[in-house]
């Protein structure tokens, strides 16, 4: 007895789930039919071939949408990641500078406090970057009252020096839920054609069985699979050979 008697062979259609694999699958169905069309082979009907025609450019053109939206996102995700370094890094300096100042002139501890620095001195845990923007914002203006309370105010980075950086984060931070916002909707936009495209995507899987129905199994899997479909088999069951080879 052979493998192919010995086992029944059964295939499950992969149908794509993404969509660069649905908009592939659409183009490769469109193209086997107009590479067969004028030897009069068609085998999917005008009307498939009319929605393929019609989804395609959609589905494509908000697919480069998308790409596009989360290319801007990633980079305002980025600026924004690159802002807040900065900020932490002057900030840190900043506070280092208030320390070894508050050593050198032997001024009370007291001092530490204008900068949202506590009593030992130690710098606060900072963990999101709300805090970071409120503590940067909060040890900014802690200069002007240590200055008003008699203190000087601080040098190598200036308060100003801060406030500017600070000023530039605040920016790319508030860049972000736009670009967040338009690639969001970008993708809500496509979840009809999605849906569009699935439906055409097992009509034209079902056509082709329906039209090759005469066939045998395997032959009717390799043609299918010239149109872009994939299957998968079992572990108990053996894919024909000639399907492997494809």
């Amino acid at each position: 007895m052979s493998i192919h008697q010995k086992w029944k062979i059964m295939a499950k259609i992969n149908l794509p789930t993404s969509d660069n694999a649905r908009s592939q699958l659409i183009q490769k169905c469109l193209h086997n039919e107009s590479q067969i069309e004028d030897k009069g082979q068609r085998l999917l009907p005008a009307d498939i071939i009319e929605r393929g025609t019609a989804i395609l450019p959609l589905y494509n053109s908000k697919l480069n949408a998308i790409g596009s939206l989360l290319s801007t996102r990633s980079i305002e995700v980025q600026e924004k990641k690159a802002a807040l370094n900065r900020l932490t890094t002057y900030l840190r300096d900043y506070w280092e500078v208030l320390r070894r100042r508050t050593a050198r002139l032997d001024h009370p501890v007291q001092v530490l406090t204008y900068y949202q620095l506590p009593l030992d001195g130690m710098t606060p845990p900072i963990s999101r970057e709300k805090d970071l923007l409120n503590m940067a914002n909060r040890a900014i203006e802690g200069d002007t009252q240590a200055v008003n309370a008699g203190y000087p105010p601080m040098v190598n980075p200036t308060a100003a020096e801060v406030k500017e950086v600070l000023d530039v984060a605040w920016k790319e931070v508030n860049d972000v839920p736009p670009a967040d916002r338009a690639y969001d909707q970008a993708l809500e936009s496509i979840a009809d054609l999605r849906a569009q495209a699935d439906e055409l995507i097992r009509d034209m899987h079902d056509y082709l069985n329906f039209v090759l129905r005469k066939k045998d199994a395997a032959s009717r899997r390799r043609i299918i699979q010239t149109y872009g479909f994939t299957y998968t088999y079992q572990k108990n069951e053996n894919a024909d050979k000639e399907i492997q080879a494809n």
